[in-house]
């Protein structure tokens, strides 16, 4: 019998420290016609074409971090566009044992997601979560990154999830302030 995957997803399992600032900085490579892996970063700044809003990008970037056995979110992390919101930081929301978290950022080059475009940093996906949302309980949870792609304005959106995996929190025994 033939099979066939269409789940491009890579698999990084990733340990971190509760409270502690979560910062992972990935460089995506374009793929040739082939399926292999290009020398070549994928460029994933600018607009959507046909649109002349700045919160159009092509690309938007989000990463949630589940319970293994409910499913539950416990906190997500997105691109400041991701979810079509303005920078408000009341936007930002701290997870706790009965709420899930969301994080977003404060600005364009502050959010909990950057996809940079800069020299020497193309190509580039930097994930920051402030030690104040990583307040998960130790354990080990489930999370994925997954992309929102749309070249221009009026077309579908293609989602792809990038990355899965565990997401293991371990214990903090001091607890820092910023």
């Amino acid at each position: 019998m033939a099979k066939i995957s269409t789940d491009i997803a890579s698999t990084l399992d990733i340990t971190a420290r509760r409270r502690d600032t979560f910062q992972l900085e990935l460089e995506v490579k374009q793929t040739n016609a082939d399926g292999s892996v290009s020398d070549t970063t994928l460029d994933m700044t600018g607009t959507q074409s046909g649109s002349s809003d700045a919160y159009d990008t092509k690309y938007q970037v989000k990463m949630s971090i589940a319970d293994p056995t409910s499913g539950d979110i416990k906190l997500t992390v997105s691109d400041p566009y991701y979810e079509d919101t303005d920078f408000d930081v009341s936007n930002n929301v701290a997870p706790t044992a009965t709420v899930a978290g969301r994080y977003y950022g404060s600005g364009a080059s502050d959010g909990g997601i950057n996809l940079l475009a800069t020299s020497g940093d193309a190509g580039k996906v930097k994930i920051l979560i402030p030690a104040t949302y990583m307040a998960l309980e130790p354990g080990v949870y489930r999370y994925d990154l997954q992309v929102r792609y749309k070249a221009a304005s009026g077309d579908t959106a293609t989602i792809t999830t990038w990355l899965a995996g565990t997401f293991t929190v371990n214990a903090d025994i001091t607890e820092g302030t910023a």
